[in-house]
């Protein structure tokens, strides 16, 4: 009998993100037709030797520092790091696509139909920078207005002097990613202890889409869900290639966020032209049924160009977006609630056929529907 692959997983289950990992982990292991030998645990300068004296196969780690990148890289053993929290990386890498998830936050913020965004807190780990980077990069192509909080020190708590003061200072309503789902429960907080109403006059998104975090805030959650499990899955695959004798990967392996779930945090922002929050209203209440522009239009006391560029001016995007927009979202849940195939989805959400269902669905969510599918279920 071959011998089993000996593995050592530093991988923390404080957090969702990191329990969701270890299940890709676990899935990969059962899928895979190698024997493992799996060894729990931390890594460190003091336990170093440990790890070493295990004599593992492989490692997979959340690299904390770059002094750990150095070591890890210097024991010759093939390692995988699955942390976002450097901003330079020598070992292999596998992790979500942070600054997608800032770009992602930004249009769903944008599609409520605010136009006054900001981001929160300024920091300096690796995925505060790139999700502000993608944030701050989606912000400038949309006609939207950027906001930055105060800079006091890196990392101001939410429910300091400078925060609240600057959470009043923002015109209203305003917009805001948090760097995660915790950052978004505190900045939650803050608001409702300085009087502001949330969503009504901040909307807040978070990241990581952390059920236990996100369901008992202090008002339910919005946040960008990312690939966690499938990070897990892809981290065990590249390590057991790098063990098996192929050379590290020289690129970070990113994966693609799997767009924004909404909670109470989020919502619809009134708008202050009555006949696009008419228009608005119909297309949520029949935008999976075979409608068009002028069906939308007909009640409406405006001729079509009018009420297309009144629409176009208020909501930054067409009617026809629109659409697409809704029947992507509830696509999205179709595909992570049922076991419907892809031609019963693009009926059920309203597209003509799948085809159609598939190229819209990629352009907006950014991966066709099987593989957001695969990716949200963990099957790969």
């Amino acid at each position: 009998m071959a011998r089993p692959f000996r593995i050592y997983v530093a991988v923390s289950e404080q957090y969702g993100y990191a329990r969701q990992i270890l299940r890709g982990i676990q899935r990969y292991a059962r899928q895979a037709s190698n024997l493992w030998w799996f060894q729990r645990g931390s890594i460190d300068g003091y336990l170093i030797d440990y790890v070493l004296g295990w004599a593992p196969d492989g490692i997979i780690v959340q690299c904390s520092g770059e002094w750990l990148d150095d070591l890890l890289m210097d024991t010759g053993i093939p390692t995988v790091n699955v942390s976002s929290k450097l901003t330079t990386y020598r070992l292999p890498t596998v992790i979500p696509d942070n600054y997608a998830a800032g770009a992602s936050a930004a249009a769903h913020l944008f599609d409520c139909g605010l136009r006054h965004l900001a981001f929160w807190p300024l920091g300096f780990e690796g995925f505060h920078c790139e999700r502000a980077a993608g944030f701050i990069a989606a912000v400038e192509s949309l006609d939207a207005t950027l906001h930055r909080p105060p800079v006091t020190k890196l990392r101001t708590r939410a429910k300091e002097p400078p925060t609240t003061a600057w959470l009043k200072s923002l015109p209203k309503p305003v917009g805001i990613l948090c760097a995660d789902d915790i950052d978004a429960a505190r900045l939650c907080e803050a608001c409702l202890v300085a009087g502001i109403k949330v969503p009504e006059e901040v909307a807040i998104v978070g990241v990581g889409d952390e059920e236990f975090e996100c369901e008992l805030a202090p008002i339910p959650l919005s946040s960008v869900t990312l690939p966690s499990e499938r990070i897990g899955y892809e981290a065990m695959a590249l390590l057991k290639r790098m063990i098996e004798g192929a050379p590290p990967p020289s690129e970070v392996l990113r994966l693609t966020p799997l767009g924004v779930t909404r909670r109470t945090t989020t919502r619809d922002q009134v708008s202050t032209d009555p006949y696009v929050d008419e228009v608005v209203n119909y297309i949520r209440m029949h935008a999976t049924e075979a409608i068009n522009i002028a069906e939308i239009t007909a009640h409406i006391p405006l001729s079509r160009r009018a009420i297309e560029q009144r629409f176009k001016t208020e909501r930054g995007h067409t009617m026809s977006e629109e659409i697409h927009h809704e029947r992507c979202q509830h696509a999205r849940t179709l595909l992570l609630e049922t076991e419907l195939s892809s031609d019963e989805i693009a009926v059920a959400s309203g597209f003509s056929d799948r085809s159609h269902f598939s190229r819209i669905f990629q352009r907006i969510i950014g991966v066709t529907p099987p593989a957001f599918r695969k990716q949200a279920r963990g099957k790969y």
